[in-house]
């Protein structure tokens, strides 16, 4: 451990002194993807049809959640203690997240001894030692978030350098990840900002869209509110969303300044059933043409990779929730994600697929909830003796893939890569949170093509746990800590871990 994050750790240990029941500040207009003890309580409540809006599309908008959590018929006596206070509390955050004003204001200090390789709904600290003041300001159409960072990092990853050019060596700089400006339209919201992105019910991975990246720069328009068509042609939906996003890639790749399109619908027929379609594009950048006709050709699935060359994802996902839910709730959930196309269909699977229990226990003081999950970026994973290598997030007209700044946009685990994954989360009452999860993954598993976590094949093992809660009144702690295990062929094993901390604090 270095000497640097040695005294960071230190420090933060030092301040830990009272333990108080934790608040979630100010969300604003969004709910930010990676906070897995918010989601946590957002599903939690979701299961319970306490929130009615669509739950797998993060960001989540707050004005959609808040006004899908039914007033009518709904009696809090009747509810258990837990979820009574769990409804109740949450109404009155997102109602005080979209109140006129500025927000709480934010400072952030966070620190790990090493980079986590294969990050899942999570926002531990990516960078060697990093800062942020993050403030918002709403009004009753526009909000504005400003949260701009100081980091300090070296990249780990160097040898992959040549294949996948990026920033690399020592970064000392100043960002503005996660700032946006978000202007209500009707029903629509349109968002400026470098956002992170969340699209699957999956937790410990998304096939096309997930937080591994940083949030890149990106134009967004979304139904703001996801209640029923009224037409009783269309009204069998049930609450749906329609997402849409253009953005752009960094400029230091192998076609710079690539651009970047995806589009979302997600709809629940059925309070135990959300089903999800999604679609993203890569195209345009240096060298190739960028006219309106070309993107109205990616948007319609007209590209040919010669003239107008694309690259596409495309597929669906589902969780379907059992309809018993006293003594054991469970839900099962699956992500299909295509990486070419047949006759304008998604082809060249990709796949993950999971099952989740939660509740809440009494002896522990805290709702839970246990997951087994498992994923194949294999292209055609599904044919036993058929597989196809080198392709899922590769592409031969872009040649960094579907990445951004080195890290895979979709699985964390990149191409031709397996995972399975058992996690188990702890919210108590008293405003500690608990997270444990192994992991256990075969990277590059032929060997050779693109990888950006895999030069070679190696088998990849993870046993880590973190801990958050409340510190005096307006801090916030988070520490955590895993060891590792990698083996590469012919070279054999070898053994590590890391440590990380973050502290929060709003005035």
């Amino acid at each position: 451990m270095s000497r640097r994050t040695t005294k960071l750790l230190t420090l933060l240990l030092v301040s830990t002194v009272t333990t108080a029941e934790a608040d979630y500040w100010d969300s604003g207009s969004w709910i930010d993807s990676g906070d897995a003890r918010m989601r946590h309580r957002i599903q939690f409540l979701g299961d319970n049809n306490l929130v009615k809006a669509p739950l797998t599309t993060w960001p989540l908008n707050t004005v959609d959640v808040y006004t899908s959590m039914p007033t009518h018929a709904i009696d809090p006596d009747r509810l258990t203690p837990h979820m009574s206070a769990l409804y109740l509390d949450s109404r009155e955050l997102f109602k005080n997240a979209l109140e006129p004003g500025l927000s709480p204001v934010k400072l952030n200090l966070s620190g790990t001894s090493e980079s986590y390789l294969v990050r899942g709904f999570d926002d531990g600290p990516r960078e060697d030692a990093s800062a942020y003041i993050d403030a918002a300001y709403t009004s009753q159409y526009v909000t504005g978030r400003l949260k701009l960072w100081g980091v300090y990092s070296e990249d780990e990853r160097s040898d992959l350098r040549p294949i996948i050019p990026a920033f690399g060596g020592e970064t000392n700089e100043l960002r503005f990840d996660a700032s946006y400006v978000s202007v209500a339209l009707g029903n629509g919201v349109i968002t400026p900002g470098a956002q992170t992105r969340w699209w699957g019910p999956g937790w410990d991975g998304s096939l096309i869209m997930s937080n591994n990246p940083r949030g890149f720069p990106a134009i967004s328009l979304e139904r703001q509110s996801s209640r029923p068509f009224d037409t009783k042609w269309l009204s069998w939906l049930g609450p749906w969303k329609l997402s849409m996003f253009h953005g752009q890639l960094e400029s230091d790749r192998y076609v710079p300044d690539t651009k970047l399109f995806g589009m979302r619908f997600t709809f629940k027929p059925w309070e135990t059933v959300e089903f999800g379609l999604s679609r993203t594009a890569q195209w345009g950048g240096e060298g190739n043409s960028e006219s309106l006709s070309d993107f109205f050709d990616i948007f319609f699935g007209a590209d040919d990779d010669t003239n107008k060359p694309g690259n596409q994802l495309a597929g669906f996902d589902a969780r379907w929730r059992s309809p018993i839910m006293h003594n054991a709730p469970f839900a099962v959930y699956g992500q299909l994600i295509g990486e070419d196309e047949i006759n304008y269909k998604p082809a060249k699977f990709i796949g993950l697929a999971g099952i989740e229990t939660w509740g809440y226990n009494e002896r522990m003081q805290g709702s839970y909830r246990l997951y087994l999950e498992y994923a194949d970026t294999r292209a055609s994973f599904d044919k036993i003796d058929d597989f196809e290598y080198n392709v899922a997030y590769n592409h031969n007209i872009y040649r960094s893939g579907y990445r951004y700044l080195n890290d895979s946009i979709g699985h964390a685990i990149d191409s031709d890569s397996n995972m399975i994954s058992l996690s188990g989360i702890l919210d108590q009452d008293n405003g500690m949170f608990w997270k444990a999860w192994f992991k256990y993954a075969e990277l590059n598993r032929d060997d050779s093509g693109v990888n950006a976590i895999a030069l070679r094949s190696k088998d990849w093992t993870s046993l880590g746990l973190s801990w958050e809660a409340s510190i005096h009144k307006n801090f916030r702690l988070q520490l955590g800590g895993f060891i590792t295990t990698e083996r590469v062929s012919e070279l054999g094993s070898d053994s590590g871990g890391g440590v990380f901390a973050s502290l929060t604090s709003a005035f």
